[in-house]
């Protein structure tokens, strides 16, 4: 997905097994997706600023959910049953959705970890890409990315920046003859 492309809703498994169906809700201000996952340490040097973000978003009105698509056969921190740890850690219960199939990440293009997806309320992609220009020091961050576009999208101003590249751990991809 890139900019100006449209959410199709979806559904998943939240880590603790309960289905979850995904898609802008009426009067809801926005949807935030970001592609997580348990090992990446970019995920776990972002710890504390994802979730200021998800309080922000769940005080600002914004629906907010992480997802998990990486291939757990191969990396096994990343299974659906450490995922409830991550998701107390990230302030994402009830909201951390497990991608068993990586359909949604193919569907949404992603590319690494952690990769943000913001929709307006009208549903269409008006952020995509890195959280900050500062992955490891959080001390010298000088570009708020994601937390601009939140706010614009809160505001209805315009996007200033509406892809930037994430940094981060790739996506780990199934080998194609286990899919």
């Amino acid at each position: 997905m890139w900019p100006g492309d449209q959410f199709i809703p979806f559904e998943l498994r939240n880590c603790e097994g309960e289905k979850q169906r995904v898609e802008p809700a009426p009067f809801q201000k926005g949807l935030l997706i970001l592609f997580l996952c348990n090992h990446c340490p970019y995920v776990h040097y972002y710890a504390k600023r994802i979730r200021k973000i998800v309080s922000f978003c769940r005080k600002e009105g914004i629906l907010v959910f992480g997802i998990n698509s990486n291939d757990a056969s191969r990396y096994p921190e990343d299974a659906p049953e450490h995922m409830p740890a991550m998701a107390e850690k990230l302030g994402l219960e009830g909201a951390y959705l497990h991608d068993a199939g990586q359909e949604i990440a193919r569907q949404f293009r992603a590319e690494r970890t952690p990769e943000a997806f913001l929709f307006n309320p009208h549903g269409s992609l008006v952020y995509r890409g890195a959280i900050d220009d500062q992955a490891k020091a959080p001390q010298l961050v000088k570009s708020h990315y994601l937390e601009d576009a939140l706010k614009a999208v809160l505001y209805n101003d315009m996007i200033q920046n509406e892809y930037e590249p994430p940094a981060g751990c790739s996506i780990k991809w199934k080998i194609k003859n286990e899919r």
